[in-house]
């Protein structure tokens, strides 16, 4: 398993992914750390399981920051 993370910014949308040696809370608070400068930011998580083969779970909404555009319109 893994903990995957989409982080929609205004650098763009970026997957970022930790083994599971780390709690799902560490990391989001490295995530949060890394954007204190970002104007907006939306941080979606899932726990990855494609490794065993298996469907991974939904994205779920994890944190948001600022006022968020939509990815359609950047």
């Amino acid at each position: 398993m893994i903990h995957s993370f989409e982080v929609y910014s205004p650098s763009g949308i970026e997957i970022k992914e930790y083994d599971t040696s780390k709690t799902k809370e560490q990391c989001v608070t490295e995530i949060v750390d890394s954007l204190k400068s970002v104007k907006w930011y939306r941080i979606r998580y899932h726990l990855c399981h494609n490794e065993e083969q298996k469907p991974c779970d939904p994205w779920q909404l994890e944190h948001e920051h600022g006022n968020i555009p939509d990815p359609e319109i950047i």
